[in-house]
């Protein structure tokens, strides 16, 4: 007797169900026979190796590193210490009211330049025997940006202030070390007029601080007094080369792009004939320590200043107060290097 064709669809349709049910399952079943060969593989291998390392186990034999000290104060290297003096800004104000976050006047410009001959005798970095006082410029308020009329006081009272802070500071690098090195490169805040020059470019007003500190310090034999003519200044600590400038002749200089510093590099070759393996400026403000393709730091140093009102009203980001200090140790390299807060 035949089966009615609703049941024989009806067959059908299970028949259909049920290979795809076995299909399901073969697949699956494969599929867990590959995971299960594999784990066992695993499983194989890593007894393989605790055995191989349990049979070796006796061979292994660390060693101990022990760090031997000295007894006694280590000796000082001769030469390494580099502080900086960039973008003081001595008689420059800054209000409170208009600007929230800071504060600038005599007083405090006196209590932060303290603070950092503070941090410096006491700072981690290991000292040598004589520094380089790194003034990269801009050491008053100036004439530019209408600073003839709101410098604190008048642009006469920030040289005199200029002079007599400086010398407090050279005064305390003295006390810590034996023979002060101070380079001197010209800023753009301190030129004689609003109008950029370019013919002696370096005889400015902060030049004539440096005048006033050379004549002030004429018979004390521990200081030297280097004024460059360039903008530039290519010193030689420990069998390397670090180039200072300020920055402000060289428009968009960026630290973190190769071709910014490739052009650096370049003006070192051009002038010295040599190449530089750390640069150390200012102008920008920013503390900023960035590695170089030659094994060496570009080097920012920050404001005395921090933000203003000229840096609110142009929608420039909140500046710290810092300057920087670093060593170039005995085999050229800078490992050591604070932007000290002094906010």
């Amino acid at each position: 007797m035949g089966l009615k064709k609703d049941e024989e669809e009806k067959l059908i349709e299970k028949l259909v169900k049920l290979e795809k049910t076995i299909v399901t399952t073969r697949d699956e079943n494969n599929v867990l026979r590959a995971i299960t060969r594999k784990n066992a593989r695993k499983d194989v291998a890593v007894t393989q190796i605790l055995d191989i390392f349990e049979r070796n186990v006796k061979k292994i034999n660390p060693k101990k590193y022990q760090y031997v000290t000295k007894e006694g104060e280590q000796p000082k290297a001769k030469n390494g210490n580099v502080v900086g003096m960039s973008d003081w800004h001595i008689g420059e104000e800054v209000n409170k009211d208009e600007v929230i976050t800071n504060e600038v006047n005599y007083k405090i410009f006196e209590k932060r330049i303290k603070r950092y001959i503070h941090k410096i005798k006491t700072c981690t970095i290991p000292k040598t025997e004589n520094v380089v006082i790194a003034d990269l410029g801009d050491n008053i308020r100036g004439v530019i940006h209408n600073g003839l009329n709101d410098t604190e006081e008048s642009l006469m009272v920030s040289l005199v202030k200029a002079v007599e802070f400086q010398a407090m500071f050279i005064d305390s690098m003295l006390d810590i070390y034996n023979e002060v090195d101070y380079k001197f490169i010209v800023g753009n805040h301190s030129r004689l007029d609003d109008q950029i020059v370019h013919k002696k470019k370096y005889q400015d007003y902060s030049w004539l601080i440096v005048q006033m500190l050379i004549k002030l310090y004429a018979n004390e034999p521990r200081i030297k007094f280097d004024v460059s003519e360039t903008g530039y200044h290519l010193v030689k600590l420990n069998g390397i080369y670090v180039f200072m400038f300020h920055g402000d002749t060289l428009r968009g200089y960026n630290p973190t792009q190769p071709s910014s510093v490739l052009k650096v590099q370049g003006i070192c070759n051009d002038l010295y004939g040599k190449s530089a393996k750390h640069f150390f400026s200012g102008h920008t403000h920013i503390a900023t320590t960035v590695q170089n393709r030659w094994m060496g730091l570009n080097i920012i140093s920050g404001t005395l200043v921090g933000n203003n009102e000229y840096g609110l009203q142009s929608g420039f980001g909140t500046i710290n107060v810092s300057q920087c200090m670093f060593n170039v140790d005995t085999e050229g390299n800078v490992e050591d290097i604070i932007h000290f807060n002094l906010k």
